[in-house]
């Protein structure tokens, strides 16, 4: 059909080959342009649903992650008071293969486990409630500025702590150095 129309137009004037030639190669490539968009923007709603679901996936795993992670203080809780000891925590790194993967996915490694442990034992018992100690674990590994902030807030505050109390400790030697020179 086009062939049939364009090749006496082009056989009378030849100049018009151009102009079809031009017309043609247009309308394929709009044709193409208007293929890809839809192409595209298919594209672009599967890979915002994949997204959606990625991240209702992520809160369940984190939703499962956390409930293991309850049960397993709560088998950690050897006396059944409610709440965990350092020893405890640590005794579980080591012998339970369940705790350690908890601690493994929400990547805290063991040189980290007292850091957290001083950090959630807001009254140094030496003891920390599971279900506060889960919530607090889980809030601050999932948000790894939080985490951050707050491990070197916490590292500042014993810091501070701990040149306090050696700051008293020199003030004390001093004075009895003092008190040496002035006999």
């Amino acid at each position: 059909a086009w062939g049939q129309i364009a090749i006496p137009i082009i056989e009378d004037s030849p100049a018009t080959a151009l102009i079809l030639v031009t017309v043609v190669l247009s309308i394929s490539l709009g044709v193409m342009n208007l293929i890809l968009a839809v192409i595209v923007e298919s594209a672009s709603e599967a890979r915002e649903r994949d997204v959606e679901e990625k991240a209702r996936t992520k809160i369940r795993e984190q939703a499962s992650t956390k409930a293991t992670l309850l049960k397993i203080c709560k088998d950690m809780d050897l006396d059944g008071s409610g709440s965990i000891t350092f020893r405890e925590m640590m005794e579980a790194f080591h012998n339970s293969p369940a705790f350690w993967k908890v601690m493994t996915i929400l990547e805290i490694e063991e040189s980290e486990l007292e850091t957290i442990f001083r950090f959630m034992d807001t009254d140094r018992s030496g003891e920390v409630d599971y279900t506060e100690f889960c919530d607090n674990l889980y809030t601050l590994k999932s948000s790894d500025t939080m985490m951050m902030v707050s491990m070197n807030r916490f590292n500042m505050h014993e810091l501070e702590r701990h040149l306090g109390s050696s700051f008293a400790v020199l003030m004390e030697q001093v004075e009895k150095q003092a008190q040496v020179l002035n006999q």
